[in-house]
């Protein structure tokens, strides 16, 4: 918590005051424990005024992105609450996980803080590289719900086979040579969101196109991404997903060629050269 500190600090002095805050109120419960769940949320409570953030952190590359990510979402709702209606303090769920996923970003500068400087390198390459090859595995997710919903009568052994031909349309690389289960179509039974919360995996899809863009927009001048980011946040709830990052200044992810050029974009910055890494 106190090695974050420094990233919030530096961040932006909004950041600041909020990270200060929730470590005075010590309104988060990060420590592993005998028989704790794993996993991670961000909550609002609204008793207090305050956003509560709760993860095993088990001090991976992996915790470290979630905890970013729990903040962001922790940030949005420390920023709205002062709002008269509680609806506009809420938002739909693709604007939230821009929130958080945008924060996942927005932290880069400062890793120096929470991470050996050896290792900066490989996080920023796995970071970018899972956020671009999550767009089409959460686009396949998607299509998959809606041709289920939309034919119903589909049997077993075409929802597999559903399942292999979205595989190769959206995820060509994928390979299960040696994994029977996955092999046989499967692969889409290890999302739980299919099951619980259905329609929802195009939500973090769109985020993920707006996060990519914030990052490449703080790379280039970070008071403007900064000001980009307080906007999203401050529209959300107010208006729609794209009415708000429109009014905020990023291009809409269903504009014509935006994944393409964030895709070479993305390209640009995993090169050996830039990267500076050997993974």
């Amino acid at each position: 918590m106190e090695d974050f500190q420094k990233v919030y600090q530096e961040l932006s002095p909004e950041t600041r005051v909020y990270y200060e805050e929730l470590l005075k109120c010590e309104f988060f419960d990060l420590s592993m424990r005998p028989g704790k769940i794993m996993g991670a949320y961000s909550n609002y409570v609204a008793q207090y005024h305050m956003p509560f953030i709760f993860e095993t952190y088990h001090a991976t590359t992996g915790a470290l992105k979630t905890f970013a990510h729990e903040t962001g979402h922790g940030f949005h709702s420390y920023t709205k609450r002062g709002e008269p209606f509680s609806f506009s303090g809420a938002c739909s769920s693709d604007l939230a996980e821009i929130h958080s996923m945008g924060m996942e970003f927005l932290v880069w500068p400062y890793l120096k803080y929470v991470l050996p400087e050896e290792e900066i390198a490989s996080y920023c390459y796995i970071h970018l590289k899972n956020a671009l090859s999550f767009i089409p595995y959460g686009c396949a997710i998607d299509e998959f719900q809606e041709t289920i919903y939309d034919h119903p009568n589909l049997s077993v052994e075409d929802r597999k086979d559903l399942w292999k031909q979205l595989e190769k349309q959206y995820m060509p690389w994928k390979k299960y040579d040696t994994d029977l289960f996955l092999s046989k179509g499967r692969a889409w039974q290890r999302q739980t969101h299919v099951y619980r919360w259905p329609f929802y995996y195009i939500d973090y899809v769109l985020a993920q196109v707006c996060a990519l863009e914030l990052h490449f927009m703080d790379q280039e001048n970070h008071e403007t991404a900064w000001n980009c980011y307080k906007k999203i946040l401050e529209y959300s709830g107010q208006k729609g997903f794209k009415e708000t990052i429109e009014s905020a200044g990023l291009p809409s992810p269903f504009q014509e060629a935006v994944i393409k050029e964030l895709a070479q974009s993305v390209e640009n910055s995993i090169s050996w050269e830039l990267m500076g890494a050997e993974i």
